[in-house]
């Protein structure tokens, strides 16, 4: 599985959020939750430009490459959720 880690380009922090609209086909914003000295970084960019912030596998990628990254992590199916299986008698 492709490794997707966040890099400010205003504080180089890692963390952010997002805030999701009420119109569910809207594009979600992000924020950065890094510091500058004693401030909130304040960084902001909107979903679809996740390309231009993420690292895949450590690397600055294009934007056709991390859709093809976010279409592998999004088609590959999720094990170990939910109730476990009763034993095999």
């Amino acid at each position: 599985m492709p490794d997707l880690t966040f890099i400010c380009p205003r504080c180089g922090g890692s963390n952010f959020g997002s805030v999701c609209p009420e119109d569910p086909k809207a594009p979600m914003q992000r924020y950065c939750h890094g510091r500058v000295g004693q401030k909130n970084c304040g960084f902001d960019w909107w979903e679809h430009d996740d390309w231009m912030y993420f690292l895949v596998d450590g690397k600055r990628v294009t934007e056709t490459q991390y859709a093809a990254t976010m279409e592998k992590i999004r088609s590959t199916p999720a094990f170990g959720l939910g109730m476990p299986e009763a034993p095999k008698s």
